[in-house]
């Protein structure tokens, strides 16, 4: 019997970050009704989102000549990040503000959580930090290993930071995924023959998916991401998927602005209708309109202040 493994490419890449964000709207609104399933989905899907982002990272360093890659990393990497989020930013207080009575935006920034200023936005400031340690570990002058295997151990103690000083979980319960997507990147062809054999191939979903329910069981669900992401992987070598249209192209494009601007666009629905029917298909058009003008005006942002450093 033949196994038909195919790339990890850019056209699966898109078909994921297009649906990923509307996946995690639904995880956020478990609470209208008929959502409730999506509830306990929010790890998965952050897992999906991290490992993605580690893959990324270390397909970019190896493709963008290294050293090279990462002189521009601050400006392009982390002002990709930063602008989008600022512009959203904005929009919340404007609609919270002018929505809000006596709201003391000082109280607010001061009580609120930082990954709760723009609700639901924690994750930007668990990716700025990855994108930060990883540009500081890369331009060291050890090698490729050493350099993966010292992220690997700094991830373990931001996890461990987390752990004891009881911050929320989701601040790094998942977190560890972004280093196993670096290293996923990079035991790539290793992997695939691997997963060349009929054996490994059907047996290691199954094994994943037991392990994954006992943790759950027992518990332990800060060890469940690792299983989820040898499954994602397992997955996207197992896709067929080699055809992009426009719509997932665009929505692919504008993913990670989706991810910021849901809240607004939750609540402005929410604040009009609770009705699952109404509410969902209004939250996603009002959340794609919203994230095509943020990634529009951010990029000619970004654009600009790029051109001016260039100068």
């Amino acid at each position: 019997m033949k196994i038909y493994l195919t790339p990890y490419e850019k056209r699966k890449v898109s078909l994921v970050k297009a649906l990923l964000p509307f996946l995690i709207i639904l995880h956020h609104c478990y609470w209208l009704k008929g959502l409730a399933i999506f509830l306990n989905f929010g790890i998965i899907l952050v897992s999906f989102f991290f490992l993605m982002s580690g893959y990324g990272l270390m397909a970019s360093y190896e493709n963008g000549g290294g050293e090279t890659y990462l002189r521009s990393f601050l400006s392009k990497r982390i002002l990709k990040v930063v602008i989008p989020y600022i512009l959203s930013l904005t929009i919340w207080m404007v609609y919270v503000g002018l929505t809000s009575e006596n709201l003391n935006w000082r109280c607010y920034f001061s009580t609120t959580n930082i990954g709760d200023w723009l609700p639901n936005s924690w994750f930007v400031w668990v990716i700025i930090i990855a994108y930060f340690l990883y540009w500081v570990v890369f331009r060291t002058d050890y090698s490729l290993r050493s350099k993966l295997i010292l992220m690997a151990i700094i991830s373990l103690i931001y996890y461990s930071i987390g752990k004891v000083l009881g911050i929320p979980p989701y601040w790094y319960r998942s977190s560890y995924c972004i280093v196993l997507g670096m290293l996923w990147r990079y035991w790539e062809v290793e992997i695939l023959k691997k997963l060349d054999t009929i054996f490994i191939y059907f047996t290691l979903p199954i094994i994943c998916a037991v392990f994954f329910g006992v943790c759950q069981i027992m518990h332990l669900k800060d060890i469940t991401p690792l299983f989820v992401c040898v499954v994602f992987s397992w997955l996207m070598y197992s896709l067929r998927y080699t055809r992009i249209n426009k719509i997932v192209g665009f929505l692919s494009k504008i993913s990670y602005e989706i991810y910021l601007l849901q809240c607004i666009a939750i609540k402005m629905v929410c604040d009009f209708t609770t009705s699952t029917v109404i509410a969902v298909p209004l939250i996603f058009i009002l959340d794609i309109i919203l994230s095509y003008l943020v990634f529009s005006l951010s990029s000619k942002i970004h654009t600009s202040i790029c051109s001016v450093k260039c100068k």
